[in-house]
This record gives C-alpha cells, sequence and structure tokens, in this order.
C-alpha cells in the first residue's frame, strides 16, 4: 500500500506561531508547517529560583486544565481473551541496579514558581546520552549525570523552554493562560550526538483558556552532545486547515495527539494521531507522520538564520480497510510508532521501521499488527526527499481490552486525604489501552509489547503485557516481516501489569518496563528482564508504591473519574555503554492537594547476568 508525501522544502526563515516573551529571540513570522523559533540556552534558566511550596485550598478556574482525550471505555465482551500462566513478582530488582526519584506532580505543579497547572496522568518522556539523562513529565523538564545522578538543570516548566507564556500566570489579575503543553518524548542520537524533544501544543485563549484554533508539535534539537547548554527551538504546525502551509483535512483546524517519535540512520520521525480542535476531539482524522532530516536539523538548530530541512508530512490513512465507527468516530489507524536503534546497533538499511495495533474499542479484540516502512530515508539530506510508505498486517497472538467498566483495576487501600476530604470511596484506576508502545530494532529485529486484557474463559479480570519480536524487512521498496516470537506477560491472581515499554541494548538484552497495581498492591513500577526468547525470570519491582492513586481525575466532585487517569506510557533505553535505562509511575509519598503521582528512573547494568 502507498500512501501520498506532502513534502515542503523550505530555505532559512523564523517565526512562532504563539505569543512569547522576550527571550528566546524571535524572527519575523514566515509561512510554512515548520518554523524556527529562536534558541534557548539552558545555562541561562536553570539560575532561576525554585518555588516553595504552595497551598491549594482556592483553585483557580484553570487549575485543572486538562485537555487530553478521554480513553474510550472498553465495552462489549471480546472474543477471545488470553489467559497465560502467570509470572512471579519480586520486590527485590537485581543487584546492580540503582535510580533515582524523577519529576513528581508537586515537581511538576511548582515549576516556573508555581504557574503551572496540576496534570495527571505522567506522560513520560526519558533519553540518555553522552553521560546525560533528560526526563521530561507533561510539562517539566530536568537533566541529571548519568553517572552520579547529580541534579544538573534543576526541574523548568516546558514552557519556559520553549520561551512560550506562562501555562498560567499567577501574578496577573485576573490570571491569564498560555498555550497548553502536552505528551512529551525524548530521543538523544549518536549519530548526531544530538538531543531531540517533541512536545504538543495548543494555542489558548489567554483570558479565558478557551482553546484556539492553531496547534503545533514543538520541538527542541541540542547545539551539542551536552543538553545543559543551548538548543534550537521548531514548531510543526499541526492544524492542518490549509493555514501555514499545511494540507486541508477534513474536521480541521485540528491538534497531532501524543506525538511519538524514532530515527533511523538519516531521519528523525514523529507520528500524531489528529483529532479536530473544534468541536474538540470530536473527529478523528488518523495517524500522521512527519520525517525530517537528522543531520539538516542538527544544521538549523545552530541558528535561527540556518536554512531549514525539508519537511515531509505522510498520511497514514486507515490501510484501505473498513471498520464501524466507535463513539462517533470513524475507526482509523492511531499511533503508528517509529522505531528507535540503541547505540552501537546497526541501523535498518535506507529504512525506518513504524508498528501499529488495532483498536479492540472497536473489534473488542484482534490479532493484527501493521508494520509499516518508511523508505528512501537517504533522501532526507536532499532538498526534495522521495520517502515511501508501505505497510503490511500480520497475524499475531490475539490482544484485549483492558477490563470493561464492571471489572475496573483495583488497588489496595491506604490513606487517601483528597478522597476523604471529598467523602469518595477507593477508586480504581483506567486500565491502559492497545496502543503500541515504542518499537526498538536491533540485530535485525523489531522488539515491541503492548497491553491486553488478561482473564479465564474470554472474561477480563486484569491487564497483562503482550508481546512481540519481528522480523521486518523491504524488497524494492516493500515492507514484509515475520513474526520471529511472542508471548505475553502476566502477575498472579488479580494483579495488573499495564503501560509496557520495551527498551533493548546492542547486544539484543533488554527489559520491558511497567506499572504494576492490585487489591494487594499500591500503584509501582517495575520491570521484566527480556530478550528475543522472550521475558528472562520474575517481574522485579523497583519502587513498590506507598499509597493508592489520589489525585483528582479519580473523583466525581473534581469532575473526572472514577477510573483515575493512571499512566499513558512508560520509558525504555540504552545508553552508549549498553546500559538499560527505564522510568515509569508510582505514588512516592510527596504530594499537593491535588495530586500524589510520581516518577522513578532506574539505570540497569549491562553486566548483569540477567539479561
Amino acid at each position: 500500500m502507498f500512501v501520498s508525501a506532502v513534502v515542503v522544502a523550505l530555505a532559512a526563515a523564523a517565526g512562532s506561531a504563539v505569543a512569547a516573551p522576550a527571550a528566546p529571540a524571535r524572527g519575523a513570522a514566515a509561512p510554512g508547517p515548520l518554523r524556527h523559533l529562536g534558541t534557548v540556552d539552558l545555562r541561562q534558566l536553570a539560575g532561576a529560583p525554585t518555588p516553595q511550596h504552595q497551598a491549594q485550598a482556592v483553585l483557580s478556574p484553570y487549575e485543572l486544565g486538562g485537555v487530553e482525550i478521554p480513553k474510550s471505555p472498553f465495552g462489549g465482551r471480546p472474543d477471545v481473551v488470553p489467559n497465560p500462566a502467570p509470572i512471579p513478582v519480586t520486590a527485590d530488582p537485581l543487584t546492580n541496579l540503582a535510580g533515582f526519584d524523577g519529576i513528581s506532580h508537586r515537581d511538576q505543579r511548582l515549576a516556573d514558581n508555581g504557574n503551572q497547572q496540576s496534570l495527571e496522568p505522567p506522560d513520560q518522556g526519558l533519553c540518555v546520552g553522552s553521560g546525560h539523562v533528560i526526563e521530561a513529565v507533561n510539562t517539566a523538564l530536568t537533566i541529571r549525570a548519568a553517572d552520579s545522578f547529580a541534579v544538573e538543570v534543576p526541574t523548568i516548566a516546558l514552557s519556559t523552554f520553549f520561551g512560550l507564556p506562562h501555562a498560567v500566570n499567577r501574578q496577573t489579575h485576573p490570571i491569564t493562560v498560555g498555550p497548553f503543553l502536552s505528551d512529551p518524548r525524548c530521543y538523544f542520537d549518536v549519530q548526531t550526538q544530538r538531543f531531540y524533544v517533541t512536545v504538543l501544543e495548543i494555542d489558548r485563549d489567554p483570558a479565558t483558556g478557551a482553546l484556539g484554533t492553531h496547534a503545533a508539535t514543538l520541538l527542541a534539537v541540542s547545539q551539542t552532545s551536552d543538553p545543559t547548554g543551548a538548543w534550537g527551538l521548531f514548531a510543526i504546525d499541526a492544524t492542518d486547515d490549509g493555514s501555514n502551509g499545511t494540507p486541508v483535512h477534513a474536521n480541521c483546524p485540528c491538534f497531532g495527539d501524543q506525538p511519538v517519535i524514532g530515527a533511523d540512520a538519516n531521519g528523525f520521525y514523529f507520528s500524531t494521531n489528529e483529532y479536530s480542535l473544534h468541536p474538540f476531539g470530536t473527529f478523528f482524522d488518523g495517524a500522521q507522520i512527519y520525517a525530517l532530516s537528522k543531520r539538516g536539523l542538527a544544521a538549523a538548530a545552530l541558528s535561527p538564520s540556518s536554512a531549514l530541512p525539508a519537511l515531509v508530512h505522510l498520511e497514514a490513512g486507515n490501510l484501505g480497510m473498513s471498520f464501524p465507527p466507535v463513539e462517533g468516530i470513524p475507526a482509523a489507524i492511531a499511533s503508528v510508532q517509529p522505531a528507535r536503534t540503541p547505540p552501537g546497533a546497526a541501523y535498518a538499511r535506507d529504512a525506518e521501521y513504524l508498528l501499529s495495533s488495532f483498536d479492540v474499542n472497536v473489534n473488542k479484540s484482534d490479532k493484527r499488527l501493521a508494520l509499516w516502512a518508511l523508505t528512501n530515508t537517504h533522501t532526507l539530506d536532499t532538498p526534495a526527499p522521495a520517502l515511501r510508505l508501505t505497510a503490511k498486517i500480520l497475524g499475531v497472538e490475539p490482544y484485549a481490552g483492558g477490563p470493561p467498566a464492571g471489572t475496573p483495576v483495583v488497588q489496595r487501600p491506604g490513606p487517601r486525604p483528597l478522597g476523604d476530604a471529598l467523602g469518595e470511596p477507593l477508586p480504581t484506576v483506567n486500565a491502559d489501552d492497545d496502543r503500541m508502545q515504542a518499537p526498538t530494532y536491533v540485530n535485525g529485529l523489531l522488539y515491541a509489547a503492548l497491553s491486553t486484557g488478561i482473564g479465564a474463559a474470554n472474561n477480563v479480570t486484569r491487564t497483562g503485557i503482550a508481546w512481540f519480536v519481528l522480523a521486518p524487512y523491504t524488497v524494492t521498496g516493500q515492507v514484509g516481516g515475520v513474526v520471529a516470537n511472542q508471548g505475553y506477560a502476566a502477575a498472579p491472581d488479580t494483579t495488573s501489569l499495564m503501560y509496557p515499554a520495551v527498551g533493548m541494548n546492542r547486544s539484543g538484552r533488554g527489559v520491558i518496563a511497567l506499572s504494576l497495581t492490585g487489591p494487594s498492591d499500591y500503584p509501582s513500577f517495575g520491570y521484566l528482564p527480556f530478550s528475543a526468547g522472550g521475558p528472562l525470570g520474575t517481574v522485579h519491582v523497583v519502587r513498590p508504591g506507598v499509597a493508592p492513586e489520589d489525585g483528582f481525575t479519580c473523583y466525581v466532585n473534581e469532575g473526572f473519574g472514577p477510573p483515575c487517569r493512571w499512566g499513558d506510557y512508560s520509558a525504555a533505553e540504552s545508553d552508549e555503554a549498553g546500559n538499560l535505562w527505564m522510568a515509569g509511575e508510582d505514588i512516592p509519598g510527596p504530594r499537593t492537594v491535588l495530586a500524589n503521582w510520581g516518577t522513578f528512573v532506574a539505570r540497569l547494568g549491562r553486566g548483569l547476568t540477567a539479561p
């Protein structure tokens, strides 16, 4: 199957899609979907004062400003529900594991001197390279030294990083708001020795907070291998209503939900799920895939006067298949995940592989994956790239939606100050949907995982993990592939494993980072050792949670759940030495009034016996 591409070759230009403060400097507006926003030096931002804890007894009307697309509830009896033998769970991580507390809700909310919103769940962005660890969560970012874990850049707001107005300016009367940001991702490219950070952006009316008619994917590229220094800033227009040289799509202006990123030897890629802005999220136009030259971005990051690389925008479409609509949204391909290759491993030859699953909210369960390939990626370094996108449907083991509304994921009872104050019972947490998580390409194999419902007699009682090892290939520009291995990972009894992320090193050894909860477990973060042969040993709980999830999305009186919004995705990466890094969500203790989630970042040494 072939998908048409919109290719835009742009000369040097600078501009901004959103209002911005004086720093970083901006150039004059210029047409085109790819824009240069200027530069920023984190050494200057790192000196900003650290905010103190703020009481939140009186909330502004913009305090609970999340505008994420809600997950579709799983309904109806699935056709097939896997029921694998359980894997033991241990609270003892391997001896050569070390880590640190990552960004918590308290950190994120109080960044930028408290001019932030309360958001949950934590959207995890993690990348490691050249001796540095970057963690971006929701609307905040921090950098640490990879060897000592010492803080190199304290937690800063992503709005500050990208030179945008405060998310919520609490110094104005009445308060004003800036653009909405969400779903950060991070990647270190060993070839160009550059870091890449992306985040979704939607304009908002400063006075009312109403969503505007413009959206973008913001991209930051470090100017050197040191991410604590200078970065080049870019915006890729996601509105797709014909403005700024974008294509004209039905139901737009739109925004690109949940940008996911990857790279091969030639290009940097990201994919979004395109939803309408007005009315918000009502219409879904399918996955959008974007490609840019890595070397072109690295050069353009040095100065706003540098030439911009060509931008390739492809519409993934629906693979020519017809599915019934769900909740008024036509079923189409979503969350087409680009692959990453760990440092030191060989890239696929002139190709970037991508992977996506099928929506079990439509079909209850499914037995297919969509394998994609972008070929001719070497042409990204030319003024007129000639990429070719093809797809192949592979038959795989069945995977099902998470527990339906009548059988949600439970959590262990414990202290809940917010829930007690609201007079509401212990909430459940929402199960993961079936979106494919970031695949990893190493030694000719593509590793990936997604969440699946688990239970006997086709009755979903908890969630587990479906994992896949694929052998992709391209012949005359057409993608193909076979399933080299596949299987499941499920915990005993009623414990749920959720939000898997596969990370592999150049030797083909890795982990599946995951979230865990159940009637005897507070929400916790853990991992499963993994290789091409499948899981190795037991599920290791890196840090057990200390209390139930007790955030504002759990409760009716706050205008949300139950269930609580728990997780969107975890993260797992390898560094140049082959160490495995992972990050995910748990409940660590410190909190604000409105939420108590936290994250943990762990490093697993490459010298271990397993994996």
